[in-house]
């Protein structure tokens, strides 16, 4: 049997640079809900523009959760999955994720209610406060953007498997590879993303992202961080742009998840997370990453709370959706430092 201290994740390097980027990402994808649900006025590629940062914000939080989950983790399971150690795995995992989605839960099925009013489904709302609906339907959530906490939750449950594999990682990214390639061709037989949405929230669609993040951290160990140089700023931006230049040019959303763009724009983000990990912040770059890290999950999660109760109300305009980014920043900020935080300690006081 394995002590208390041997089940917990030892203590890491704090990787500030992908912390900024996870926090960048979930304003990226606020950034373009917002502009999408008030229909803000920003032409054609400025809509697929923000609609590729918004849906590869998703799919890079995928990739960071690889990443994060074997650099924090992968020790405890090179010997195998012992009961002890998977179930302290589960219950870490799942108490950073359950309390605050319970609470935007409530919050989304009592908003619904107030509007259609029709109920949520009870089985729905169960498998979603349990947080089990990602492995039947992931998008049967109330929550905006909750399918992806879903797909996490099952990436979760691979995760230990994938470390097991560490040396069939070859064949188990090839199998990843074909799985994309079948997915990807089943969704370009629909004629938009809406029609194909079931098949796009799919884990088994996702799946290339999380594991990529995942070998990347497990092969790259010895030489993640190559130091704070110009270069790999400049990579990153250069990535960045890349991706906007590409996103440009799709003529609607599902060119951008589908075809030589879904193959090029995958490789992006990986890449990126690749190369911010190599890039060592201190000081007040460093607490901004601190600061955009911890606020990412409430941002992601209460952004459609924020909107449909205050920015339904006001004009559709640039400066209008700066400041509800903003608004959302300062909500998320207070969640997670005056709800989430305190809770998160007081979940593993309880031994979770």
């Amino acid at each position: 049997m394995h002590d208390s201290a041997a089940v917990r994740p030892v203590r890491v390097v704090r990787l500030h640079a992908l912390d900024l980027l996870r926090g960048l990402c979930s304003i990226g994808v606020a950034a373009y809900h917002f502009s999408l649900w008030s229909e803000l006025p920003v032409g054609s590629a400025g809509h697929t523009i923000l609609a590729m940062f918004g849906t590869y914000g998703v799919s890079v939080f995928f990739v960071l959760s690889g990443y994060s989950l074997a650099h924090a983790y992968e020790h405890q399971f090179r010997c195998g999955l012992q009961a002890d150690v998977v179930k302290a795995y589960f219950q870490r995992r799942l108490g950073r994720l359950a309390p605050l989605f319970a609470v935007v839960l409530l919050l989304s099925v009592a908003g619904k209610l107030l509007v259609t009013g029709k109920p949520v489904d009870p089985y729905v709302f169960l498998a979603n406060l349990t947080l089990v609906f990602g492995i039947v339907d992931p998008a049967a959530t109330p929550i905006v953007g909750g399918w992806s906490i879903g797909v996490e939750v099952v990436f979760y449950i691979v995760f230990p498997l994938l470390v097991l594999l560490r040396r069939s990682a070859v064949q188990v990214l090839l199998a990843t590879l074909v799985l994309a390639a079948w997915m990807d061709n089943s969704l370009r037989m629909h004629t938009t993303l809406a029609e194909g949405w079931l098949l796009y929230v799919h884990p088994a669609n996702q799946a290339i992202f999380f594991i990529a993040g995942v070998y990347l951290s497990l092969f790259d160990g010895h030489v993640r961080r190559l130091g704070s140089g110009p270069h790999v700023v400049a990579l990153a931006l250069g990535l960045v742009a890349m991706m906007a230049f590409v996103g440009a040019g799709a003529r609607d959303e599902l060119a951008l998840v589908t075809g030589w763009r879904r193959v090029l724009l995958v490789a992006t983000s990986i890449a990126l997370v690749a190369a911010l990990a190599r890039l060592s912040l201190e000081g007040a770059t460093a607490r901004a990453g601190s600061l955009l890290g911890g606020l990412s999950y409430p941002l992601y999660l209460i952004h459609p709370l924020v909107f449909f109760a205050v920015g339904k109300r006001l004009d559709a305009a640039v400066p209008t959706l700066l400041f509800l980014l903003l608004a959302t920043a300062l909500v998320a900020i207070a969640a997670d430092r005056w709800f989430d935080a305190p809770l998160q300690r007081r979940v593993k006081g309880l031994g979770w």
